[in-house]
């Protein structure tokens, strides 16, 4: 009995240790399973020196030196360094994640993601980054590889941050990370290739200096779906000869914020901005083409995309500049230049409705060099004065074509004030300004301005100055063009030339005030093919009597002077001071005769209207007897841009 007892026992003993290294096991998994993930720092291959957790802030770290080499920091470890390379040596490979949060790498000096080598380094999970200097592919052949993924995944760069400094470098800054850096450089060196992507919403990019795309090599900056860059200075994208640099901002929220200046194409460079389907950028004061030889292009396109400047915006400033406008993109300045210096070519596009360029000061095409704006499609400009052809030696062209494309200038318009300016206002476009318009003002410059098709108009607020003091103006308004003025000159002052042309049905010129033709100057006005003139003030021809300034009328042309004048020809011209040198087309002698010896009812007519906006007015036709009513339904078509003119 005492034997088998013993046994039970020992039996149930057994059992019982059994069934408590059990619990134990259980419990220490239990308890493993409730602790935080520990810290670890786990490394393989050419790492030097060769334990990374012994690391301080006076060890030169190599990962990847001559061969193959990886370090992982997880879990909420720390590393340290001073100076730090991944991918040193030629051929060598090296790469760095730092995951999690607390997680952190610092290095108190230089960071090199690919020295000679390839060197990767990828930040994620909440992981800090941060150093002195940072370079990713400083060599040439090199490549490094650097991507900041997730809200809260950190590189920080006391100093400056070089993308490409020899070699070939790119970054990816993704889904919330955020950079920080002093100045920026994409592209550094000559021969090399930076390539930066911003993207996503919370994805950051803070300069702290300039940021510069395409240095001295070749830059890419891609700013996406909501993603924001930051500069602090001033920000050029392609600086010195053979640099390229892109810019890209594209979808709505994406934003490139710059405090100072962008320059786009600065010493002989060739840069590029894109800004589309919603993308932003604003910045103090911008040049397109900044430096003689360099070439600069931005395109803002699709609605919602905007470039903000506070200051100037100047489209070649030196250089060769190119703006366009499109599908609803919008541009704002204060003062806006296109071709500002001698040699300078600049080209500006706004085109297709609710696209606008908004000039919060004046508007200079061609101001001492070579400057075209083109409004089309609905396209729509707005500034305060505006000069085409501004000093000597400058050529400026502006063409507004299709109906709703428009350009108001909320100060005077002129065009050639000491260069040669060129106006076209084509198929339903329209011109106004807010105040007084000349064509041709100083001696030397030339202006022509078209105004042709129906519904294609220019309206001036004040008094029409077509060749000023020794300028050369040329104005024409055809096939159904419309001007409205509150006066008009013609060739008035010293030394200067003036022509007008109003040539076909419906074409009109509207003079709410007077109009002067020639002076001290030459002016000639041409009415032809149905055209109108109508002056609600004083008419005055040649007013020093010089013989050399005239009206000259013919093929159903009209002329509608305010008064009761319709009795005879005399009482008509009694209506005219100065010379009343208006000329009919003689066709027995082919060419222009004296009003006076043309037949009542074969060469002209006259007539007094009693309703229409001309309604008072006496209207001379030559060379085409009118239809009954013809000259009534043009008066009231005429009182449509009469209102509107004198809405303004």
């Amino acid at each position: 009995m005492l034997g088998k007892s013993a046994r039970i026992n020992h039996r149930g003993a057994g059992g019982a240790v059994a069934c408590s290294l059990f619990i134990l096991v259980v419990c220490l998994c239990l308890f493993c399973l409730a602790q935080p993930a520990r810290a670890a720092v786990v490394w393989s291959g050419d790492v030097d020196p060769d334990d990374p957790t012994t690391w301080d802030e006076n060890t030169i770290a190599h990962i990847g030196k001559n061969s193959s080499g990886t370090l992982d920091i997880t879990g909420g470890s720390d590393v340290l360094g001073n100076y730090s390379y991944i991918g040193y040596g030629s051929g060598s490979t090296g790469e760095v994640t730092v995951d999690g949060i607390g997680s952190t790498w610092t290095t108190s000096e230089y960071l090199y993601i690919g020295r000679s080598g390839s060197g990767s380094l990828n930040i994620t999970g909440g992981g800090v980054v941060s150093n002195g200097i940072g370079n990713i592919g400083e060599n040439a052949g090199s490549t490094g590889t650097v991507t900041v993924d997730g809200s809260g995944s950190t590189w920080r760069n006391n100093g400056s941050l070089k993308v490409g400094d020899g070699g070939n470098g790119t970054l990816n800054i993704t889904d919330g990370g955020t950079l920080i850096n002093g100045h920026g450089y994409i592209g550094h060196n000559s021969g090399s290739t930076g390539e930066v992507a911003v993207d996503g919403v919370g994805s950051m990019w803070t300069n702290r200096g300039n940021l510069n795309v395409g240095w001295h090599g070749n830059g890419t900056l891609n700013i996406t779906d909501g993603a924001a860059v930051s500069v602090s200075y001033s920000c050029t994208i392609s600086y010195y000869p053979g640099s390229t640099g892109e810019v890209t901002v594209d979808g709505a929220s994406s934003t490139l914020a710059i405090n100072g200046g962008l320059v786009v194409g600065d010493k002989t460079g060739n840069g590029t901005v894109n800004i589309t389907d919603g993308g932003a950028i604003s910045s103090g004061f911008s040049f397109i083409g900044f430096e003689s030889n360099s070439t600069g292009a931005v395109a803002v396109d699709g609605a919602g995309s905007t470039w903000t400047n506070r200051g100037f915006l100047t489209v070649s400033h030196s250089g060769s500049g190119t703006l366009n406008i499109t599908n609803g993109g919008a541009v704002s300045n204060g003062i806006g230049y296109i071709g500002e210096n001698a040699g300078s070519t600049g080209t500006v596009t706004v085109d297709d409705n609710d696209s606008t360029w908004t000039s919060n000061g004046s508007l200079h095409v061609g101001r001492y060099g070579s400057g075209t704006l083109n409004i089309t499609d609905g396209g729509v400009v707005s500034n305060g004065i505006g000069y085409i052809g501004e000093n000597a030696g400058s050529t400026g062209t502006v063409t507004v074509d299709d109906a709703g494309s428009t350009w108001t200038n909320s100060g005077s318009l002129t065009v050639g004030r000491y260069g040669n300016g060129t106006l076209n206002i084509t198929d339903g476009g329209a011109v106004s300004s807010g105040s007084y318009g000349w064509i041709g003002v100083a001696s030397g410059s030339t202006g022509e301005v078209m105004v042709d098709g129906a519904g294609s108009t220019l309206t001036y607020r004040y008094e029409l100055e077509v060749g000023r003091r020794g300028g050369s103006g040329t104005l024409n308004i055809t096939d159904g063009g419309a001007v409205s003025s509150d006066g008009g000159y013609i060739g008035y002052y010293s030394s200067s030339t003036g022509q007008v042309t109003v040539d076909g049905a419906g074409s009109v010129w509207a003079n709410n005030g007077w109009l002067r033709i020639g002076a001290w100057g030459n002016g000639t006005l041409n009415i032809t093919g149905g055209g109108l003139v109508s002056v609600a003030g004083g008419l005055t021809i040649e007013h020093y009597a010089d013989s050399d300034s005239f009206i000259n009328m013919a093929s159903g042309g009209m002329l509608a002077l305010f008064g009761d004048a319709d009795d005879s020809l005399v009482d008509f011209l009694e209506l005219v001071d100065g010379t009343d040198a208006i000329r009919y087309w003689d066709d027995s002698i082919l060419d222009w005769a004296d009003i006076t010896g043309a037949t009542y009812g074969d060469d002209y007519t006259l007539s007094y209207l009693t309703e229409g906006d001309l309604d008072g007015y006496t209207v001379l036709t030559v060379g085409v007897v009118p239809e009954p009513g013809t000259i009534t339904l043009l008066s009231m078509g005429v009182l449509g841009l009469l209102l509107f003119f004198r809405r303004r």
